[in-house]
């Protein structure tokens, strides 16, 4: 009938249907009448009308004279050939993942488009399972089936996190490390989860020395595009002056000669901290070391120092507000149209605007689009 109760461990009582029903079983998806809630005038999101669940129990009722039947012990054909097939993979899997370690690939394209801080965007990367009783060698096989690129020309470098929260380039994992994974990485601290993996084509790299030279990469801040680029990663001598590197790329970027627009130099040490280089020091006086960023920024001839260091600041606390915004319908809050790279200081009519434009440019909408017209929601995956 319409009775309807409710329990936990300690008590029954009494529910009504729509608190049995609507509550715990379905809800009205539809918006909110009269546009409220969670437009550009509500910051405070919908209404929203998903499920409450109020226990976590399941009482299963069962007739006397089927209980022998029904609660009988399981036969072999009582379970179908294809649940036994998936338990046993699923039995498989669970004593083989104990065995594994995940391994994060990068490849020098993710870095040539990257335009963010730090030496990658790790959800970029290439996500692969291995063996800790693998070797080096056995990654190298694996590296060549994804990349095309030979064993013999492979340069694997290690990532290590330092202590300011940065993930750079450590160390080279060269042929003469031929124990097991595990033990070949981990060095005398615990392996990282996952290890993660730069890889390089060492054609070209024969002449590198690891005590004599450094693998620095470069940006470039383009203050007029307001755009960090990467520029590449490339060896050094530890003796270089940083001012002969600056010298070099003012001459591929052209600039430089007498009167000329000049190339400010920094250290991006973190996200938050951008430091200006002197010139005149080598990389080791400078302590530039394997995976530290040089940042270069042109001077124009009317531009102070304080003005540049000013711009580049700005950028990067930009960068740091920086943020992937998916967009979907209301009507099916589980699938993405599009995603937006968007600043989290944005107002809302400033995302609607980026909204009804990303509409447009993905085909999502015909025409263009009028942002007043379009409601925003915020998205609660929790449903609560």
């Amino acid at each position: 009938g319409d009775q309807w109760f409710k329990f936990n461990d300690e008590r029954v009582s009494r529910a009504s249907p729509e608190e049995a029903i609507d509550s715990n079983f379905g809800c009205n998806d539809d918006p909110p009448a009269g546009g409220g809630g969670g437009g550009l005038g509500n910051r405070r999101g919908p209404v929203q009308k998903y499920a409450r669940f109020s226990n976590a129990y399941m009482l299963v009722y069962v007739l006397k004279s089927k209980a022998s039947e029904l609660l009988a012990p399981l036969g072999p054909g009582d379970i179908p050939g294809y649940l036994v097939r998936r338990f046993r993979k699923e039995e498989e899997m669970e004593e083989l993942l104990p065995l594994l370690m995940k391994v994060q690939l990068v490849f020098e394209g993710v870095l040539d488009a990257h335009r963010d801080v730090d030496f990658v965007r790790w959800d970029r990367a290439t996500l692969i399972q291995v063996r800790k009783s693998d070797t080096v060698a056995d990654l190298r096989r694996i590296v060549a089936e994804l990349s095309g690129l030979r064993e013999c020309d492979q340069m694997l470098w290690q990532f290590s996190a330092r202590q300011n929260g940065t993930t750079r380039v450590d160390r080279v994992l060269d042929e003469r490390l031929d124990g097991e994974m595990l033990e070949v990485v981990k060095g005398e601290s615990s392996v990282p989860d996952p290890l993660r993996i730069l890889v390089l084509d060492g054609r070209g790299q024969q002449g590198v020395d690891a005590e004599r030279d450094v693998y620095v990469a470069i940006k470039y801040f383009d203050q007029l595009e307001g755009e960090l680029r990467y520029l590449g990663a490339i060896f050094f001598n530890r003796e270089t002056l940083i001012g002969d590197i600056a010298e070099t790329f003012e001459g591929k970027l052209g600039m430089g000669g007498p009167g000329g627009d000049r190339l400010e130099v920094y250290e991006e040490l973190t996200k938050h901290q951008i430091n200006p280089a002197d010139v005149e020091q080598t990389l080791e006086e400078a302590r530039v070391g394997n995976g530290d960023i040089l940042v270069f920024q042109r001077m124009r001839q009317n531009q102070s120092t304080e003005d540049l260091k000013r711009a580049i600041d700005n950028h990067y606390a930009n960068l740091r507000d920086m943020v992937e915004v998916f967009v979907r319908r209301i009507q099916e809050p589980d699938d993405n149209l599009f995603s937006l790279q968007m600043n989290r200081r944005c107002r809302l009519d400033e995302v609607a605007e980026r909204v009804a434009r990303g509409m447009l440019e993905h085909g999502v909408a015909p025409e263009e689009v009028d942002p007043n017209r379009i409601q925003l929601y915020r998205h609660n995956p929790r449903g609560k």
